[in-house]
This record gives C-alpha cells, sequence and structure tokens, in this order.
C-alpha cells in the first residue's frame, strides 16, 4: 500500500491503494517477512551489479496482508539532485536496453521478491524524513486495465536549478541492446512469433493429468507470458540444464 509520506501527494494514491487491495485473494504475505527482507538484499546487490546501485538503494521494504512495497532512495537528499540523477540514469539505461528503466526496476522486483505483479510497487523518494515534505516522487506498479507498468512521478519544485551528473557507467547491463531485428520487424509481429514459438514448444504435447496454457502478463510496450501446468519432459529437460 502507498504510505503519504505528503499531503499533496496522498491524493495521487488512492486509487492505486485501491486497485492493489482489489487483487486476487492470496495468502498473508506477512508470514513471508523474513523472506522478503532477505530477499531485498538480493535487489541490493542486483542494483550494484547492473551500475544502478550508484543512484539508487533500497531503503525499506512494507509487507501488508495483499501487497508488497520496495522504497528505494537516493545518496542525497537535495530534491534537485535527485531530479537531475534520475534522467540522468533513464537517459543512459535507455542506451543499453530497450525497455525503460522503471520497467526494469519493477520486473527485477517481482522477480527477486516471488510476488504477483499485481500486488507490487515500488516507490523512490527524495527523502524519508516525515518532517520534510518531499519533492520528488516515482511510483510504479503494474495497471491491469491497461495491461502494462504504469509510473507516476510528481514534484513540487518552484525554481529552476542546474545540475550537472555524470553519465552512468551501466556495465552490468551491456550487452542487452536493442536487437536490430526490432529495427525490421513490427513489434507486435514479433510478440506473435515468439508466442507461436512458445505454443508449438510447450502445448504441442499432453500429458497425463497436464494440461499446459500460457497466460500473457503484458503484450504492449514488452512481452511476458508465463507457462502454466507444464509436462513433466519438459520439467525433466529443464532440471538435466543444471
Amino acid at each position: 500500500m502507498y504510505r503519504c509520506y505528503s499531503k499533496f501527494l496522498c491524493a495521487l494514491f488512492v486509487p492505486l491503494t485501491i486497485s492493489l487491495l482489489s487483487a486476487q485473494e492470496e495468502a498473508d504475505l506477512r508470514q513471508d517477512q523474513g523472506f522478503f527482507q532477505t530477499q531485498a538484499k538480493t535487489y541490493q546487490a542486483w542494483l550494484d551489479d547492473s551500475g544502478i546501485g550508484k543512484v539508487l538503494k533500497v531503503h525499506a521494504i512494507e509487507v501488508e496482508d495483499k501487497s508488497l512495497s520496495v522504497y528505494l532512495s537516493f545518496y542525497t537528499d537535495d530534491d534537485s539532485k535527485c531530479w537531475a540523477q534520475w534522467e540522468q540514469l533513464k537517459l543512459d539505461f535507455a542506451a543499453v536496453k530497450d525497455i525503460g528503466l522503471e520497467q526494469q526496476l519493477f520486473y527485477k522486483m517481482i522477480t527477486i521478491m516471488d510476488v504477483r505483479q499485481s500486488i507490487a510497487n515500488v516507490q523512490i523518494y527524495d527523502t524519508y524524513d516525515l518532517s520534510r515534505e518531499p519533492c520528488f516522487f516515482v511510483g510504479i506498479e503494474f495497471d491491469k486495465t491497461m495491461g502494462k507498468v504504469k509510473v507516476s512521478e510528481n514534484a513540487c519544485r518552484s525554481e529552476t536549478v542546474s545540475v550537472t551528473v555524470s553519465p552512468n557507467d551501466l556495465e552490468g547491463l551491456s550487452g542487452a541492446t536493442e536487437d536490430t531485428v526490432a529495427q525490421i520487424l513490427p513489434k507486435a509481429t514479433i510478440f506473435s512469433r515468439v508466442l507461436d514459438f512458445a505454443e508449438n514448444k510447450y502445448l504441442r504435447k499432453t500429458c497425463e493429468q497436464r494440461d499446459p496454457k500460457i497466460v500473457v502478463l503484458e503484450n504492449d510496450e514488452v512481452l511476458r507470458f508465463r507457462v502454466e501446468d507444464l509436462c513433466l519432459e519438459v520439467l525433466k529437460d529443464q532440471s538435466n540444464n543444471g
């Protein structure tokens, strides 16, 4: 659930909170508090390995009955520097990845925490001092209606300040540049071919007491899908890879 660190941001959080609370019924996440705390360290390790950790770090996690929030912070609480560092980080990330920085932060979070996208969110503030009014906010969650990751940003800057920020070395993300095929084929065509390949690979065979199916999680800006109830042959092959 979004925590209102500022009165002027509370109105922004209301619809997002309702969305999270209306997620499908699951077990109480609070019983896995220890697991999430451990995984928060893994998330931080990924931030560090990718180079993003030079700008962002895990401040805290908040585990509630049906929602999980990861709070990130900067190494400065100067709001002007935070905005400048954030914008530079997004530019640097775009140079090596063909999805947005916000999407990557969210996807990694739900993968490492092993939670459904509908109950997770990532929030970033310039300050977590409750006696101060935050001037930087980014909220990242999955919007089921839109079918993609939703990013909310807010600022309370009243003046323009020039801040110079050096480019970030995201060496941990190297090798993930945009595929040249994406420059030739429309994205919808590529997504369709990937799904066709997945269907031929996973749905062609039938096993006793197994009904494999592909569940598309997202197919707007990026394609994400999950294969459920796989045949035993697939699981056996997977185990032999190690």
